[in-house]
């Protein structure tokens, strides 16, 4: 499964159905990408035919399918109107890379209720990145020790991973302890440990 970041250009929305009878509705978009959410700026005033031109970056991770738009109508001293919805499905934007701002149909109990125009971009999480991410737990620790003996020829430690050893691989390239460093069946680095840690790049 794809994982990166999901930029949102909402763009606007046209034909939409005036919640507000005597007045032009104040429509606003509530963007959901599985458990993370946003919401754009109120477009006060503008009624069936809003504009926004925001943008808003998602982080893509496993299970990640589809964007859901969630239109409102911000009202002043009740509840605010649902005005429809759209969901995106993600598939094609994993595919090419990026969707050119494409009207989508907004939907209210399963009839149409306008459009709304949308560009997508998915930017790949470099793989090296993906690892970095999860070097903090034990998902990823045989890798871990391949890496820590490899590189500073920790060949008979058994090492608890921790962000901070990582950190300084990543970094520097190399990680040399000193003869007087004793290595433990479980070593976690503080401050004052590290200050004993020669790094040469």
């Amino acid at each position: 499964m794809p994982q990166g970041s999901l930029e949102v250009n909402l763009v606007n929305a046209k034909g939409l159905e005036n919640t507000d009878y005597l007045f032009n509705m104040d429509p606003y978009v509530i963007l959901t990408c599985r458990t993370q959410k946003q919401q754009s700026s109120v477009a006060s005033g503008k009624g069936s035919d809003p504009e926004w031109n925001e943008n808003f970056v998602f982080n893509v991770s496993e299970g990640v399918t589809e964007l859901k738009l969630k239109i409102m109508d911000s009202d002043t001293g009740t509840a605010h109107d649902f005005v429809g919805e759209v969901t995106i499905s993600l598939d094609a934007l994993f595919t090419e890379g990026s969707i050119p701002p494409t009207s989508y149909n907004v939907v209210k109990d399963g009839q149409y209720r306008g459009e709304i125009k949308v560009g997508l971009t998915f930017t790949p999480q470099d793989r090296r990145e993906r690892e970095i991410e999860n070097f903090g737990g034990w998902k990823e620790s045989a890798l871990y020790l391949h890496l820590i003996e490899r590189q500073a020829g920790f060949s008979k430690a058994i090492l608890k991973p921790t962000t901070c050893i990582y950190d300084m691989i990543l970094r520097h390239g190399v990680v040399y302890a000193e003869s007087k460093c004793e290595l433990m069946p479980s070593i976690e680095f503080a401050e004052e440990e590290r200050n004993n840690t020669t790094l040469t790049k």
